[in-house]
Parts: structure tokens; sequence; C-alpha cells
């Protein structure tokens, strides 16, 4: 299952970010980036991330960004 996380950026040199929520579908989580600093991620349930530090495979900033093709997860 596929859920939208929607994150604040705070400092992209620290990588330091707030947690906004997750979302359904990726039209609410759109919704909720209402600032520039706003970002949504897709993310998987119960799908273990690796330890180390990574990017998203799908992520954007929806006010700046186009939307990215997508990927299967």
């Amino acid at each position: 299952m596929e859920l939208y996380l929607v994150g604040e950026t705070l400092n992209h040199e620290t990588q330091s970010w707030n947690f906004q929520g997750v979302y359904s579908t990726e039209d609410k989580a759109i919704s909720k980036c209402v600032e520039d600093n706003f970002f949504i991620a897709r993310i998987e349930v119960d799908y273990d991330e690796p330890k180390e530090m990574r990017e998203y495979e799908y992520s954007y900033y929806p006010r700046l960004e186009q939307k990215p093709k997508r990927k299967n997860p």
C-alpha cells in the first residue's frame, strides 16, 4: 500500500525537516503543501528502509517542481 508523507524542509544543508502528515492519496498530500519548502515522498507500508541515509525514490516539492514520472514501488 502506498502512502504519501508530507514534510517541511527546515535546512537543506543539515537535511532537517518537520513531519507534517501522511495521506492516502497524492492529491491530498499536495493540498497540504502550502509553502514552497513542503515536500511529498511516496512511502510503502510494512517496508523497512535501509539504515544508511538515502533520498526517497519518489519525492518532490509540488510548488516548485513538476510531478516526477511514476516508478513502480
